[in-house]
């Protein structure tokens, strides 16, 4: 499996002004063999989630691991019997981004310093996360994981990091499988828009 990120700055007409290339995404965190384990029989193993707090995902219909809940709505898509798509709870849900500039650890627990939801001062306003465009071709298959961001801050945003957070529904906890230093920030203007798409992919 490989996974891919690139970000996309739009401007308030919804026009495309810059965007980042594309690059392979190495950062893969605990939580993410943690919550895949018990998939394949495992059992449960205590996880750190996003504020530093150890738990063991049961698996059961209480605690589905959401990565994609389409805004306003149910869970649609179950990734290990959950899914990353929400806009309430938009800081701890989903695709995240974030001003720290620290090296990736694979015992990072959340993203660095977090951007949070909202139109005030140094925030983005969070949308949906969403599972799009899955291909299947002859040798390999493909999904993207989307989440718009807006800058109504009244100032520029540069985005140094970001990741995905997957959410247990039930036991309200959420975990950072995912979180990628990038190699040069991405301002976001005022008024602009931004794009995080990664994109997940398997091939024989």
């Amino acid at each position: 499996m490989k996974v891919y990120h690139q970000l996309f700055v739009f401007n308030n007409k919804e026009k495309l002004r810059r965007r980042t290339r594309r690059v392979r995404s190495r950062s893969f965190l605990k939580p993410f063999l943690y919550k895949l384990c018990p998939s394949f029989g495992g059992g449960g193993i205590t996880t750190i989630d996003i504020d530093n707090v150890g738990a063991v995902p049961t698996g059961t219909t209480s605690h589905y691991k959401y990565i994609v809940v389409h805004p306003g709505g149910n869970a649609v898509l179950y990734l290990w019997n959950g899914g990353i798509n929400y806009t309430t709870n938009a800081d701890e849900i989903g695709v995240q981004v974030g001003t720290g500039t620290n090296a990736v650890a694979i015992t990072n627990y959340k993203l660095q310093t977090p951007i949070l939801n909202g139109s005030t001062s140094g925030k983005l306003e969070h949308k949906g996360t969403w599972v799009c465009n899955y291909t299947v071709g002859a040798s390999s298959a493909s999904f993207d994981i989307e989440k718009i961001f807006y800058n109504g801050s009244g100032g520029s945003i540069t985005i140094n990091e970001i990741g995905v957070y997957q959410w247990v529904f039930g036991g309200n906890i959420s975990h950072c499988i995912l979180r990628d230093k990038l190699s040069s920030g991405v301002a976001v203007g005022n008024t602009e828009y931004v794009k995080v798409k990664y994109t997940v992919t398997v091939s024989v």
